[in-house]
């Protein structure tokens, strides 16, 4: 009895053919590997032209507060908004009866609420009130 079945490799690829397979995978694992390199690549000096961009951007910025910071310290002068307040906005001191100190029941409670004016009888300077 002969066991011997011509079919029976039919159905099995050659061997040049599972070899050629074998090189296209591995080349195309290759090709993507590298393109993935290459993009990871693209990627970083863009990121690097980017910070380098956003750096001057920040240092321009900063050039430009300096004076700006000049410019308010100058306009929030105490002396400045008196004479503000006095000429534009025809403010005065205020008379004794309309100054009102608000106290914070956080740090002393003197049996007041947080929100209870209480009447100020000290020398110090009060704000301007309307006329």
């Amino acid at each position: 009895m002969s066991t011997d079945n011509p079919m029976r490799g039919h159905n099995r690829r050659p061997h040049g053919t599972r070899m050629l397979v074998q090189v296209v995978l591995c080349a195309l694992l290759v090709t993507l590997g590298a393109v993935f390199y290459v993009w990871q690549r693209y990627q970083f000096v863009r990121l690097g032209f980017e910070v380098s961009r956003l750096r001057e951007e920040k240092a321009h910025i900063e050039e430009r507060l300096e004076p700006l910071q000049v410019e308010a310290q100058y306009l929030a002068r105490p002396t400045r908004l008196d004479a503000v307040a006095r000429q534009r906005l025809n403010m005065r001191e205020p008379r004794p009866e309309q100054v009102y100190v608000l106290t914070d029941t956080r740090s002393r409670d003197g049996g007041r609420r947080e929100d209870e004016a209480v009447k100020d009888d000290s020398d110090e300077p009060a704000l301007l009130s309307p006329q």
